[in-house]
């Protein structure tokens, strides 16, 4: 960017925090984030929900730059070992 106008910029993609609720203890961490992230969009961070060993929320959270034009996603399936899917 440099002298361009705010008209000028594309502001299709913009990146948001998303909370992701749902997901089973074993699977709240960093590396689930970024697995979600990016199907989601375009993973620009995914947070680690565990301190010290200690669960800091019920929710993995991740940045990720959105096309503002398509629907967002509404949820997935998560399949689960000898479970029916979540």
């Amino acid at each position: 960017m440099g002298g361009e106008l705010v008209f000028e910029v594309n502001h299709d993609y913009m990146e948001f925090w998303i909370q992701i609720h749902g997901i089973p203890l074993k699977h709240m961490n960093k590396e689930r984030g970024r697995l979600i992230g990016e199907m989601l969009g375009v993973l620009a961070e995914a947070e680690d929900p565990l301190v010290e060993g200690i669960l800091r929320r019920s929710f993995l959270r991740v940045r990720v730059g959105i096309n503002i034009k398509k629907p967002l996603p509404t949820g997935f399936f998560m399949d689960r070992e000898n479970q029916s899917p979540l």
